[in-house]
């Protein structure tokens, strides 16, 4: 089929697979000159439940929209079940908060003079005897422009597949909310299998050498969704293990 003028469908063309046992299958394939034209067909496709596909090429926008048994979503109002990753994470903590035992060992007292070093490299600083070693080797680390030690820790994260009509009902976290999981509070919130939760470190609170205090737990991250095959959304939220500092409520242990 062909169309005159300047806009509007230029080519259709449409095919059955009708394949013996099977509901079969339809394809459409059509090309278009006119933009928004072209966008609202793409979008009364979807809402058909068309597997759509798109490309443009030389002023031509061109379109292959497939439906049937071997194309059209599950459209089912139950999602399939959530998948769960425990995966490594690779994170850079500046050196002076770092918790090698080289640092560990420091008064804050001499935590401070280092960041004063760091500010002014050749000012003289008091410093214990017995941390004027561990001063002058770490000073001399910062002098060359090591601003941060690495390490890994773990991120948590679950992925789901539904269909472009479900309704998501996973829970972000509230804007500017800090609250951070223990182990189990995560578990019992987000009913976290048994199988991943003794992949997960347990949470614990920890103190700083200047007195602050911290906790190692899990922080929720907005989840997000991305488009996949047959009319259907991948929907991922992570979960991130690590070092969170909670004095004056900076964040919030749950």
């Amino acid at each position: 089929m062909s169309a005159s003028g300047t806009g509007g469908i230029a080519t259709q063309t449409i095919t059955r697979n009708l394949p013996q046992g099977a509901a079969g299958t339809k394809t459409i394939t059509e090309q278009w000159l006119d933009e928004t034209e072209f966008n609202t067909r793409v979008s009364e496709l979807y809402a058909l439940k068309y597997n759509v596909q798109t490309s443009y090429d030389t002023g031509i926008y061109n379109l292959t929209a497939t439906i049937g048994s071997d194309a059209q979503d599950n459209t089912d109002t139950e999602p399939e079940e959530a998948q769960w990753q425990v995966q490594p994470q690779f994170v850079e903590k500046p050196i002076l908060e770092s918790e090698v035992p080289l640092i560990a060992a420091l008064s804050s007292d001499t935590i401070e003079a280092l960041r004063l070093a760091l500010k002014n490299p050749k000012g003289q600083f008091d410093v214990t005897a017995t941390e004027l070693t561990s001063f002058n080797l770490i000073r001399n680390i910062m002098a060359l422009g090591i601003e941060g030690l690495p390490y890994y820790t773990v991120n948590l994260s679950r992925t789901m597949r539904v269909s472009r009509t479900h309704v998501i009902r996973w829970a972000n976290p509230q804007v500017n909310d800090r609250k951070v999981y223990s182990k189990n509070a995560l578990i019992a919130a987000y009913n976290i299998p048994a199988y991943v939760a003794v992949q997960m470190p347990e949470s614990m609170d920890v103190t700083l050498t200047n007195g602050i205090t911290a906790f190692w737990g899990y922080y929720p991250k907005w989840y997000s969704t991305s488009t996949a095959p047959k009319n259907s959304l991948t929907v991922s939220q992570e979960f991130l293990y690590d070092r969170w500092i909670t004095s004056a409520d900076m964040f919030v242990v749950a």
